[in-house]
């Protein structure tokens, strides 16, 4: 858990000490006022929303097992990353940034390739993410995106000489991750489960038809493939399924959601890329790098222009 301690824009810390420990947890409202950014309020279901993508970032499974002390930094983190965003949006809209349609739909298109139905939507469904949600955070982020790049475009340069020391000095950073193509089925019962494993096991060809029939995952219909992935972009839950071989039936796996089998159709080795694979993702590194340092500094200088009022001791009253 020592990663949500080292989580940047840390606006303001003194909230951490300004919550009390005693007592129960008080409820409060959706509607309850937590924070007033340049005459724009921002409320506690927000925030509540930007937490659970902080949940949902750093893979905390259960969030009961949190200290009182990690629950509240936790909080903190989300209403500090929720008053930045709106004063960044809140500046884009000043300087009449925004995203097109057409820009939003291509970028939603990258992120979704790979991805088989709506298993990308489920993914986030069970880190208890909605759909609306997410496309709302993403479509906020890509208006970021481009304030800051506009902000900062040409700001610094980054040398062949500096990309190519880089390669050299950070050989490991370079190692492709293990990525696994798979079939899925899920159902509602263990009984059920168990009479599609046996049939699977008595003829694997069997596992695409199946899952047309019987799984209650809405990429059914094409057999129940997944596509390509590698570890951290399905749930922990799963992550069983990287150590089976080709063709080979995962043992069934309960969730929340219901129970789950998978065969593994390919399968594509980790291996070293090489400088020329890599320049590109060094380069791009590296100048996010450099310019998160000038953002970071620009930024202060928009909080400290700012007129932001904190409402004391509603932090720490948001349910999670």
């Amino acid at each position: 858990m020592n990663k949500l301690f080292t989580i940047t824009s840390m606006f303001f810390l003194f909230l951490l000490f300004a919550c009390s420990r005693n007592g129960t947890v008080e409820e409060i409202s959706d509607n309850t006022l937590v924070a007033v950014v340049n005459g724009s309020d921002i409320v506690a279901s927000e925030v509540r929303t930007e937490i659970r993508f902080l949940i949902s970032q750093f893979r905390i499974k259960n969030k009961n097992d949190l200290s009182y002390e990690e629950t509240l930094q936790l909080k903190l983190n989300g209403l500090n990353r929720t008053i930045r965003n709106r004063l960044l949006i809140m500046e884009a809209a000043a300087r009449n940034i925004s995203v097109s349609h057409k820009e939003y739909k291509e970028a939603l298109l990258l992120v979704m390739s790979g991805y088989e139905s709506n298993s990308f939507y489920e993914n986030m469904e069970i880190r208890g993410i909605a759909p609306k949600q997410w496309e709302a955070k993403f479509k906020n982020n890509l208006i970021i995106g481009k304030l800051i790049r506009n902000n900062h475009a040409g700001e610094v340069k980054i040398s062949d000489e500096l990309v190519i020391e880089y390669y050299d000095n950070h050989q490991k950073e370079f190692k492709k991750e293990q990525e696994i193509r798979a079939r899925h089925i899920m159902v509602a019962t263990e009984g059920e489960a168990l009479v599609l494993y046996k049939k699977i096991k008595l003829n694997k060809n069997d596992f695409s038809e199946l899952a047309k029939i019987y799984s209650l995952d809405p990429g059914g219909v094409t057999g129940g493939d997944l596509g390509y992935f590698s570890t951290g972009q399905m749930p922990e839950d799963f992550d069983s399924i990287f150590n089976l071989k080709i063709n080979q039936v995962s043992e069934i796996i309960k969730t929340p959601y219901g129970y789950h089998v998978f065969i593994v159709v390919e399968k594509k080795p980790a291996r070293q890329m090489d400088f020329n694979e890599s320049k590109n993702k060094i380069y791009n590194n590296l100048l996010r790098d450099k310019q998160a340092k000038s953002f970071n500094r620009w930024l202060l200088k928009l909080k400290d222009k700012s007129k932001i009022k904190i409402v004391n001791n509603v932090t720490s009253k948001i349910n999670l």
